[in-house]
């Protein structure tokens, strides 16, 4: 978040902090993108691991649909992820990447929306556990080229590239 905040400039960081006091009831908080960054909304949505996988899952599995649903309520065709829970919290990368591939999978069959996981450069090792979940996909068709690794369903697309989040056109991001 911090970068995020850094590249989007201090009013982006003063309507996050804003609208957080505002929106108890709705933990999803949407902002327009400011400074420079390339997106158009930023999506804040409160998330902690669990230490019981089926609980850590579950909780993925709500994330995004519940993020996803509100891009396209907004007329989003694109969203940006991190990969969630794969930094600080030490949770399993290859169950994460299992989730989050499966979770847009389902979705992707009701919102065609372009899903994007950004990874970052240094970070070969959920690139590569991202990479194998796309290609053992039992869904849609996945061209398993470097770069990029798409799995196209129906009319979505689920992508998964090293980059930086911030130069995305509409990003996601979690906060405790």
């Amino acid at each position: 978040m911090d970068n995020v905040f850094k590249v989007g400039g201090k009013s982006l960081k003063s309507s996050f902090e804003k609208k957080t006091k505002e929106n108890d009831k709705n933990p999803l908080i949407s902002i327009p993108a400011e400074g420079s960054l390339k997106s158009k909304a930023i999506y804040f949505v409160p998330w902690k691991p669990s230490s019981d996988e089926h609980r850590l899952c579950e909780s993925l599995e709500q994330l995004v649909t519940n993020v996803i649903k509100k891009a396209k309520s907004e007329n989003h065709r694109s969203i940006a992820f991190p990969a969630i829970g794969c930094g600080g919290f030490e949770c399993s990368t290859s169950v994460i990447a299992k989730t989050l591939v499966s979770a847009c999978q389902q979705v992707l069959t009701k919102y065609p929306i372009s899903i994007l996981f950004v990874i970052q450069p240094e970070k070969t090792d959920i690139y590569d556990e991202f990479r194998q979940q796309i290609g053992s996909s039992k869904y849609g068709q996945s061209t398993m080229k470097e770069p990029p690794i798409l799995l196209r369903i129906g009319n979505g697309i689920i992508e998964v590239k090293k980059g930086d989040l911030t130069k995305q056109t509409v990003i996601f991001l979690t906060r405790n």
